[in-house]
């Protein structure tokens, strides 16, 4: 009698077990989100954030060819080139004029998907760019944001989404005073 008891223990333990270790696993399931190969719209937000916010790397650069390089891990085809030649049209203003620009953050207010499809997303997307200016001996913090809508694509071949389209509904420039360093001394 003590060995079908001990046969009927084994079979609930093993039982509870195998009930413990499915609950695991569906709760792992839930909370982990979309199945793979399902579209999970905070990982998307997350990623386009990330590859937006790339962008601003460009500034760190001032060979050519690596700010290129940096725009092209966000964007792609003819709205890369427009990138590039935007940036180093602005970088080249700035130059001339003695700007030098500080990205200190980058904080995205608002970023909600409009329109999907298997290959294409357009996002709104709405956010502050806060750094620091240098020029004319004076320095100031500035604050500018944005509102604009792009187009994500994933292109055939790539693994990724690039920026394929950008239309800016909106730029504010919030500027304050200014401070001054350098300062020649009175006599």
């Amino acid at each position: 009698m003590t060995q079908k008891s001990y046969g009927t223990e084994c079979y609930t333990v093993i039982r509870n077990i195998f009930y413990v270790t499915g609950c695991l696993f569906f709760l792992l399931l839930i909370s982990a989100g979309s199945k793979p190969g399902e579209f999970n719209e905070n990982e998307f937000i997350s990623h386009i954030k990330e590859l937006h916010s790339n962008i601003y790397n460009a500034f760190n650069y001032s060979n050519e060819s690596e700010i290129y390089n940096c725009l092209a891990s966000s964007f792609s085809g003819d709205e890369l080139d427009r990138q590039f030649y935007e940036f180093l049209k602005a970088i080249r203003e700035f130059e001339s004029e003695g700007y030098r620009n500080y990205i200190q953050e980058i904080d995205y207010e608002n970023v909600t998907i409009e329109k999907r499809t298997d290959r294409q997303i357009r996002v709104y997307m709405k956010w502050k760019v806060m750094g620091l200016v240098k020029h004319q001996l004076h320095e100031h913090n500035r604050i500018n944001i944005y509102e604009a809508v792009y187009r994500f694509e994933k292109l055939k071949g790539e693994d990724d989404w690039k920026i394929v389209d950008t239309q800016v509904l909106n730029s504010e420039r919030i500027i304050f005073p200014k401070r001054y360093y350098d300062q020649p001394q009175p006599l």
